[in-house]
Order: structure tokens, then sequence, then C-alpha cells
């Protein structure tokens, strides 16, 4: 059915992306003392069709676009873009739960879950790479978002 392929309401609602392992690409299960269980870290993220995604990814356009004849990138360049790619990212990040410490303006959290908001998500952009890379390519491919 061609509705499974709408991928709109799931990209407004969010959508669970399990982190995975940046080394092994196995999803990434901790315990805590007070699991029974492991419990897999993700982060909610909204989709493609999405009017906050469709407005961030229009301002990284037109933010390129007007980078485009200024020449080679100074590192102070770089280091905005990453700022300003982890604003974005924290804007379409409905939530999550992660492992142990993400952010030095957070508590220790070693040894346990960490909920993951739109507030806090910036600080664990800026210190995780990999997991950025993962949430930007997760949030850009629409069949994440369809149903089913």
């Amino acid at each position: 059915m061609f509705s499974d392929f709408d991928a709109e309401e799931l990209s407004i609602k969010g959508v669970k992306m399990p982190l995975e392992n940046p080394k092994t690409g196995e999803l990434l299960e901790f315990q805590s003392d007070d699991d029974l269980a492991p419990r897999g870290a993700y982060l909610t993220l909204l989709g493609p069709d999405s009017p906050e995604t469709k407005r961030a990814l229009q301002r990284l356009i037109n933010a390129e676009a007007s980078m485009k004849d200024k020449g080679e990138k100074s590192n102070d360049q770089y280091l905005a873009d990453k700022k300003s790619l982890c604003r974005m990212l924290s804007k379409l990040t409905v939530d999550g739960l992660v492992f142990g410490v993400v952010d030095k303006n957070l508590p220790d959290a070693k040894g346990a879950w960490v909920p993951i908001t739109s507030d806090n998500s910036y600080g664990f952009y800026m210190g995780a790479s990999d997991f950025r890379r993962q949430a930007q390519s997760f949030i850009i491919k629409p069949s994440n978002f369809y149903k089913g």
C-alpha cells in the first residue's frame, strides 16, 4: 500500500534511533545497577518530512551557499559549522536515553542512564561526533520513518 511509504506522520512524531557502536555497528546496550537486564541506548529524532527538519535543512543550505565563494574554511568556521549542526540536531531531538557521562554541564552519570532532551542534547552532539553522524544520516533517510 502506498500509504506505507508516507514518512510525514512519523517524521513529525519522531522515531527511535538505536545508537550503534561506531567500531562494530552493534547496538549499544548497557545495564545499570538498577536494571534487571541490559537496555539499548537511543535517540528519538524528527524526520525529513517534519516542518522543523525542512526549516533546519534550508538554513544549512542557505548558510553553505553564502560561504561558497569565500574560499577555504578557517578552523573557526569549521567550529562554527559544527556548533550550528549540533544546534540543528538538538532542535530535531525529541528525547533519548544514553549511558554514562554525556556533558560536563550534566551531573556525573558514570554508571547511570541519562535522559536526553532537546534542551540538553547540544552538549551530547558536540562531544560525540560518531553519534552526531548517526543522527544526521538517520534524519535524512525517509525509509527510517515509514510505517511498519
